[in-house]
């Protein structure tokens, strides 16, 4: 099973690996910062456009759009390590390959039915 909750052992003190307890502890120091630069925006009434080079991106339409998005942005791979970035994309890899192999509900009423 791939999933792990870096959570629950940073805070329950489980000695893990201290690599992914160091990347975890520099992801929240990277949302802390995009959560200050977002307040100091909305205080300083900032609008994002193409004079101020702020254009906002459209965000990924899904996990797998959102994972290559990261793999190719160098200030995060750096932040969080390539070790990590690696083993984080085989992760949500498997993730989302494991949910394609499954059957939605809204695909048993709108095939099966049909049958």
């Amino acid at each position: 099973n791939y999933k792990y909750d870096f959570t629950s052992s940073v805070n329950s003190g489980i000695s893990y690996n201290k690599s992914f307890v160091n990347v975890y502890r520099k992801m929240q120091k990277i949302e802390n910062g995009v959560q200050d630069e977002i307040i100091e925006g909305i205080e300083k009434k900032i609008v994002p456009d193409e004079e101020n080079g702020l254009v906002p991106k459209k965000l990924p339409g899904s996990l797998l759009d959102a994972v290559k998005r990261m793999q190719e942005d160098q200030v995060i791979v750096d932040a969080l390590g390539e070790e990590f970035s690696k083993i984080y994309k085989e992760i949500k890899d498997k993730e989302c390959e494991d949910y394609m192999l499954q059957v939605s509900e809204w695909e048993i009423r709108n095939y099966l039915d049909r049958m």
